[in-house]
């Protein structure tokens, strides 16, 4: 399978669901490096409709774990902080229970 990597200036409600949970913490730090606080929102605001976000401490080993079962996919968001990145996508609307 080909991974498609999708650049934030073609974000769409769409083609958001077309993303991994690695593509998407790829994605938001691309965000948070190239644009502004106040441009960065509304591609925050799609990423948000498909996924998920949680940020704890890399020393909260039970938290992490517990996210973990609930399906959350974990990224180190900050070496100096010493913080994850957890994130979960959600459940399609388009897709059908059949």
């Amino acid at each position: 399978m080909e991974q498609q990597i999708i650049d934030f200036k073609n974000l769409t409600q769409e083609n958001v669901w077309d993303l991994s949970e690695e593509e998407a913490f790829t994605l938001i730090q691309k965000l948070q490096n190239d644009i502004g606080k106040e441009e960065r929102s509304p591609y925050l605001k799609i990423i948000d409709t498909a996924f998920e976000f949680r940020s704890i401490s890399s020393k909260r080993r039970d938290i992490k774990q517990s996210l973990t079962l609930l399906g959350f996919k974990f990224f180190k968001a900050d070496d100096k902080l010493n913080m994850l990145t957890g994130i979960f996508k959600r459940k399609s609307p388009h897709k059908s229970f059949y």
